[in-house]
């Protein structure tokens, strides 16, 4: 509930961080959440924030141009709980007891493992979207709380090159540390602040980084604690606030909501206003941003597919219509190249903003955290990279996955990197699809693009194929699908996805010349066909017959069609025998 400022004191901002570190304390030790000196060390900061810069709608946690606040490895959840709660956030104090109503309530931030590259990702989808509108409502800022000793990883050091090289000045990092990382980050393009571990320098410092014309990294000075952390009653009596738990002052309530009230009580209006002169496709733009449903029609797309092309070309192409007939789909990419023809003013950067092509060729290891971030603005990234990469954005995956973002990735596969996409299959339990020609191409892009969140992979290769006169567009969907049927006999099935699709046909010829007779099931999508009816997986692969994988992988996967090793032909078989079919035709033919 939100309150007015009732008494005549004047606002003393020491008191009020008193209490709410009192109240943070609280909150950690009823919650069993752990006392650590973050939650300190943190306060004044969170503090300052949120009463001077901090822009959200207490009652509305998902309004549009809010800033956004993006949390990393520091222990502050309590700090952030008790502010929400102080801001006026729905609950009663007795709530604060009570750590599942906390984390499904006060959800207005961000706990991201790698902060500093989602943060960027955060900033360059608000720079696309407020310089594609070009209204000034749609401005906001990106505040990203990060670990001091992270700064100096491979991968906060790739995502901060890029914001200072495409000078991203909505960025604005906060850490508690020493100037060692300052020239680092000087040299990365950065304007670098610091200030004293008190609340007139830290809003000092956050009233210079606002106005400048870089990202900007704030360091705040450690503060000297020289007490024992775990005895609560010390640290309240030190901080001269009462030794009662939960105990809140009305009087810093009425303090803290007066000033945030003061600040943004014509934020939604302004918005409002503001969008209510959009262009018509303006507003359709902002309408599927803001929308929490980020599904992309297929009826509206126009595709002639390219016979003989690779599933990369075709998949290419298939992409670039659906962009142009999407208000929320935005592209990135490792190696343009691999995309083809991309004129300069499609390409994002610090002097065209609009561009839709974002071009991360330098950052392998921080690209999957950098899409994650660009969702924050309502967008559906997708990211095409090397498949050889694909252990880099594990963590980034895995992150996508718990929360739901609506994340597209096109791996270009090389038959050698297979085990790399098994890794990624094996540990993130992935919807991924690994179409053999351009028609599961389609079936794949319809699949993903129809789904309202979860992230997605769909494999492609760069070699020619064919389109198969029986591949099915709309079966692709349900993971696997009978391809080619048994013509006199019913000897068995073999599996087989992606670029072993081919190779299965042609091992299939040689077995049916040898009086043996195969059916052929493709199978792009083994976790979507695991998912089927019992009725269609036994249609697809009835019971009594045998199945034979053959994919250049080593996959867990088919141990759950496959039960016995021996009838499933890996990577193993693949670097034994190449891609000789005949080879492959010998080893089924003795298979007992």
């Amino acid at each position: 509930m939100k309150l007015n400022k009732n008494n005549n004191n004047p606002i003393n901002h020491e008191k009020n961080i008193n209490e709410l570190k009192s109240l943070s304390l609280d909150i950690s030790e009823s919650n069993n959440i752990g006392l650590n000196s973050d939650i300190l060390e943190y306060s004044n900061i969170i503090y300052t924030l949120f009463v001077n810069h901090y822009n959200f709608l207490v009652d509305n946690k998902t309004f549009y141009n809010r800033d956004r606040l993006i949390i990393g490895k520091v222990d502050i959840d309590p700090v952030l709980y008790a502010a929400y709660f102080l801001s006026g956030a729905e609950g009663d104090i007795k709530d604060l007891e009570n750590l599942e109503y906390l984390e499904e309530n006060y959800n207005y931030f961000k706990k991201i493992p790698d902060a500093l590259s989602y943060s960027v990702g955060a900033s360059i989808g608000e720079a696309h979207i407020s310089s594609l509108l070009n209204i000034n409502s749609v401005s906001y800022k990106i505040y990203g709380i990060c670990q001091f000793n992270a700064l100096s990883n491979g991968i906060n050091i790739e995502s901060a090159r890029f914001a200072g090289e495409n000078k991203l000045n909505n960025l604005i990092i906060i850490t508690v540390g020493d100037s060692s990382v300052k020239e680092l980050y000087e040299s990365l393009g950065f304007n670098v602040y610091s200030a004293l571990n008190e609340h007139d320098s830290i809003d000092k410092a956050l009233n210079d980084a606002k106005k400048s014309d870089k990202p900007s990294l704030i360091i705040i000075d450690k503060l000297n604690i020289d007490f024992d952390i775990t005895n609560i009653s010390e640290i309240k009596n030190k901080l001269g606030v009462r030794d009662i738990k939960f105990a809140i002052s009305n009087d810093v309530m009425e303090d803290i909501q007066y000033l945030i009230n003061e600040r943004e009580k014509n934020l939604e209006k302004n918005f409002k206003d503001s969008i209510a002169s959009l262009t018509p496709e303006s507003s359709l733009i902002l309408k599927s941003l803001i929308l929490t449903n980020k599904r992309v029609s297929s009826s509206n797309i126009v595709f002639i597919p390219n016979d003989g092309a690779s599933t990369l070309d075709n998949s290419n192409k298939l992409l670039e219509s659906y962009i142009k007939n999407s208000n929320n789909l935005i592209f990135a990419s490792t190696n343009l190249k691999e995309y083809g023809s991309i004129s300069d003013s499609q390409i994002f950067n610090s002097n065209n903003y609009k561009g839709a092509t974002i071009n991360l060729e330098n950052n392998l290891y921080s690209s999957g955290f950098i899409i994650n971030g660009l969702t924050e603005s309502g967008l559906r990234p997708v990211l095409e990279t090397n498949a050889k990469t694909a252990r880099y954005f594990i963590p980034a995956v895995c992150y996508a996955r718990h929360v739901s973002l609506p994340v597209i990735y096109i791996l270009v596969n090389d038959k050698d990197d297979n085990q790399d996409i098994s890794y990624l299959r094996e540990t993130t339990d992935i919807d991924m699809f690994t179409p053999f020609d351009a028609n599961e191409v389609i079936g794949s892009f319809k699949a993903v693009m129809n789904k309202e969140e979860e992230v997605s992979v769909i494999l492609v290769t760069r070699e020619e194929s064919k389109i198969s006169e029986s591949s099915s567009i709309n079966d692709t969907a349900r993971g696997a699908y009978i391809l080619l049927n048994e013509r006199l006999s019913f000897d068995g099935t073999i599996i087989c996805s992606s670029s072993s699709v081919n190779l299965a046909v042609s091992v299939r010829e040689i077995l049916f010349s040898r009086g043996l007779d195969y059916r052929i099931v493709s199978c792009p999508n083994i976790k979507r066909f695991l998912k089927q009816s019992e009725e269609y997986k036994d249609k697809v692969l009835p019971v009594e017959k045998r199945k034979i994988i053959i994919e250049n992988s080593n996959s867990t996967y088919w141990n759950r069609v496959v039960f016995n090793n021996k009838y499933i032909l890996n990577y193993k078989d693949f670097k034994t025998f190449s891609y000789d079919a005949k080879k492959f035709a010998d080893k089924i033919e003795k298979l007992k």
